[in-house]
């Protein structure tokens, strides 16, 4: 095995995550799986998603540090930003969002900061991500891709023109029977890739399991213009990258649900303190 980027597909940093802990924890989960995969060279990354009431990017961007991370902003890429610790750690963030569509679909918009209004029809928004050159990925939710929302889905993936898009798999799927959703077989038989991420919840030491579970492309990043050039290669995917890792088992699934039914919602907004207040 070459070079190879490996990426989690759906991060969140919510107010009850210890950010250096799970930049640490990406970090190790990640390069544990590149030694899995048999690669020679690797970089690693994480694809960030947030709501319309949170930019979490832009207070990282304007910092110079979280905690023992150094962060680094690549001139030619808004998209991108490098975190580096001193034992030469290094991990690529990337910038996204997440949209909730006049349909209840939630999309996640990769490598982009641009902002997209919830509510519009999945057609529009689709054609919009498209435009800006945002790959568009749809991903799996406990029950988000039943009835009326799991027609509209079915119909776009059975489409024979209109945006392109991705789907999206989580380690929130549980471990159960080992069947895949029928909306996935159906997408993989089309050609349409599936691409893993964690999606962690808003619940204490969830942050731990960040990078456990994603795909892995071939090539190497451009450090000029790393956002660029993922979303490019993210646009001509045309079959199935590699998946490593694994999803949460049933009860594991079970507990955090009860538990988050337990819990006010929290938005995923969080200050990082100035460098000179101590940091994180």
């Amino acid at each position: 095995m070459s070079d190879l980027i490996l990426l989690d597909g759906h991060v969140h940093m919510y107010p009850s995550a210890d950010p250096v802990r799970l930049l640490d924890s990406a970090y190790r989960n990640l390069t544990r799986s590149a030694f899995g995969l048999g690669a020679r060279n690797w970089q690693l990354g994480l694809l960030m998603t947030e709501t319309h009431r949170d930019d979490m990017f832009s207070v990282l961007r304007s910092k110079s540090n979280l905690g023992h991370w150094r962060i680094s902003r690549p001139e030619q890429d808004n998209t991108a930003l490098m975190l580096h610790r001193a034992d030469g750690a290094l991990i690529w963030l990337f910038a996204g969002r997440q949209i909730i569509t006049h349909e209840r679909l939630e999309v996640l918009a990769t490598v982009t900061r641009t902002q997209f209004a919830d509510g519009m029809p999945i057609e529009t928004l689709l054609a919009q991500l498209e435009a800006v050159g945002s790959p568009a990925i749809l991903p799996w939710g406990l029950g988000k891709w039943m009835g009326t929302r799991g027609r509209v889905l079915s119909r776009l993936i059975q489409a024979e023109t209109g945006p392109r898009f991705l789907l999206g798999d989580n380690a929130g799927r549980p471990v159960w029977g080992g069947r895949v959703p029928r909306l996935l077989r159906m997408g993989s038989a089309r050609g349409i890739a599936v691409l893993p991420g964690t999606d962690p919840l808003p619940l204490l030491g969830t942050e731990g399991s960040v990078g456990s579970y994603g795909f892995a492309l071939e090539g190497q990043l451009d450090d000029r213009q790393p956002g660029a050039a993922l979303a490019h290669q993210l646009l001509q995917l045309r079959q199935q990258p590699m998946v490593f890792g694994r999803r949460r088992s049933a009860l594991s699934v079970v507990r955090e649900q009860i538990a988050l039914r337990r819990r006010p919602a929290l938005s995923e907004v969080q200050v990082v303190p100035d460098p000179g207040q101590g940091g994180l």
